[in-house]
């Protein structure tokens, strides 16, 4: 316990460590998914359009809005302004053309999507809302018994099983499942519903086409979200080198642009092997973004950046959040052997 005095003299040193802290230069990452509104949102994906543009509105007035691409260059050299905010979004969603590019043009602020590159022939949504669609989008309960197989366990509901009881346990299971099993999981159930996989035009990813269009505008820049959207550290180093790879490849043929930019999917401590960034980094991006919270400081690891999801809230409330968040000195390592899923690095909401 301290005494009176000790605490006498601490007290200004805690002020000026403080007052040195806010000195430093820092950034900010935020993190985003969607700017849409649908009917189930079980993750809590989507910010609405007009939430989005007070967003943009806050951060043209009161940040420095930097692309990406210019983040690793300017922590080297400590060239950073004051109150730095980065924009990425995750998984290439069509609004991000549609939506997000026109609203991105109209502020006339720079943004960077990944792109999940094994979704783009426009087939099929990505398979977290193909799974919604078949369970939360059918009502309530199941109508009749339902039996799956699940890397080679049988899981079972009776009529009348809450159908959020079902999304959550595939949902869990198909997490960490290879690109095939989850193709023939939803298969099955679809199977069971006796109906086909369609594509929703509000959950569809974007198309090749799309992604072209996307990469060529003013102030969206397009990056690399692997292949098929796996959990990394869930598959051998082959696979998840090729999943590096390729998303990289096919996307800098479809852009025409460098893709060195990667947004880990899933980005959790335990989502990323402790071998992962030595792979990214020999697969050629030099930049990497993960899903802990943190801000960016000089001597960041490049391969580990923090982000922030900023949620479906208004301008003032973002203004908010962001002041404060500027005043949080915590900065994430990279992982070192699999912290537990939870712990107080990780972002709020299971992210996709």
């Amino acid at each position: 316990m301290q005494t009176p005095i000790a605490s006498m003299f601490n007290r200004p040193r805690r002020v000026l460590k403080r007052l040195w802290q806010r000195s430093r230069p820092r950034a900010v990452i935020l993190m985003y998914h969607r700017v849409a509104q649908v009917a189930e949102d079980p993750h809590g994906l989507c910010v609405s359009p007009e939430h989005f543009a007070e967003h943009l509105d806050v951060l043209r007035r009161r940040f420095s809005v930097i692309a990406l691409r210019e983040l690793p260059a300017r922590l080297r050299e400590g060239r950073l302004p004051r109150r730095t905010v980065v924009i990425t979004f995750d998984d290439g969603y069509a609004d991000s053309l549609h939506t997000v590019s026109p609203l991105c043009e109209r502020f006339d602020l720079p943004a960077t999507v990944f792109v999940t590159a094994g979704y783009l022939d426009g087939r099929r949504e990505f398979w977290w809302d193909d799974l919604e669609a078949q369970t939360l989008g059918r009502g309530m309960a199941t109508a009749r018994d339902l039996e799956l197989e699940v890397n080679g366990d049988r899981l079972s509901w009776p009529t009348g099983a809450p159908l959020r009881e079902v999304y959550d346990t595939l949902h869990m299971r198909l997490r960490p499942a290879a690109a095939e099993t989850r193709e023939r999981v939803l298969n099955d159930l679809a199977h069971w519903q006796g109906t086909g996989r369609g594509v929703r035009e509000d959950h569809r990813p974007l198309i090749e086409g799309e992604c072209r269009q996307l990469a060529a505008s003013r102030r969206v820049d397009v990056q690399s979200h692997t292949v098929h959207h796996l959990w990394l550290a869930a598959h051998p180093a082959a696979v998840q080198a090729n999943e590096l790879r390729e998303s990289r490849q096919r996307l800098a043929e479809i852009t025409g642009r460098p893709i060195t930019v990667l947004a880990y999917p899933y980005g959790f401590r335990d989502a990323v092997a402790p071998g992962t960034l030595a792979l990214v980094r020999e697969a050629g991006y030099s930049a990497a973004c993960a899903t802990v919270r943190g801000q960016v400081m000089r001597g960041a690891d490049p391969l580990w950046l923090p982000r922030h999801v900023p949620g479906d809230v208004d301008g003032e409330e973002l203004m908010r959040r962001l002041s404060g968040f500027f005043d949080d000195f915590a900065a994430p390592q990279p992982p070192r052997g699999g912290a537990p899923r939870g712990t107080p690095e990780v972002n709020d909401k299971e992210l996709m």
